[in-house]
């Protein structure tokens, strides 16, 4: 249903179904106002199966950019919850991870643990190119930092270390396998027309 003379949108959609994701009970708001929030909310999201359930996203523009907060739930406790900050970074979308908890397979985890202002991604809406400007994430042990980019699948790089992360709580789970221990190791994949990369340095 839709309002325009109130200056918002309200739209219901009983179901949303695009390859690997699909929600169900599915409600948007969108203000005029965009200093006012506008929300997307699910009663349901699978994504690669994964089930979450009660999600909502919750906007409003600031004078610095789009602030988005998230919240979701996932089987057996796990929970979502984390704020991105959109700002305009010459001619990228940049998108700051602000500090943030997540609740994984009954590991409490924290996003950008350091506070960094670099912390999140930035996409180049000219070229396509999606940078992992800094990603980090801790638990009381294990921790977690990665960057990369990606332009296409031959023109990509990738720098991802682990320190005394548990496999079973970051690897998907599979029918034929089960993963157990811990995991200090450095990974660098870098593809281009130049070069290819694959270094693995680990315990």
């Amino acid at each position: 249903t839709t309002a325009a003379n109130l200056g918002f949108l309200n739209l219901k959609m009983p179901k949303w179904r695009n390859n690997n994701t699909e929600a169900a009970g599915i409600a948007i708001t969108i203000l005029a106002d965009k200093a006012q929030e506008s929300t997307l909310t699910m009663e349901r999201l699978w994504v690669n199966k994964y089930p979450f359930h009660s999600v909502a996203i919750k906007s409003v523009q600031t004078e610095e950019g789009l602030a988005i907060d998230t919240k979701a739930f996932g089987p057996q406790e796990d929970q979502f919850e984390f704020q991105l900050r959109q700002r305009q970074n010459g001619g990228n979308q940049f998108f700051y991870i602000a500090p943030s908890g997540i609740r994984f397979r009954g590991k409490s985890w924290q996003l950008n643990p350091m506070n960094s202002p670099n912390h999140g991604f930035q996409y180049n809406t000219s070229t396509g190119r999606l940078d992992v400007l800094e990603f980090a994430a801790r638990a009381p042990k294990d921790f977690i930092q990665a960057k990369g980019y990606f332009v296409a699948s031959d023109n990509f790089s990738a720098d991802v270390s682990l320190t005394e992360v548990a496999l079973e709580s970051v690897l998907p789970k599979t029918k034929n396998f089960e993963f157990k221990g811990e995991a200090t190791l450095d990974v660098q994949v870098q593809r281009s027309a130049e070069q290819n990369v694959f270094l693995l340095n680990g315990e």
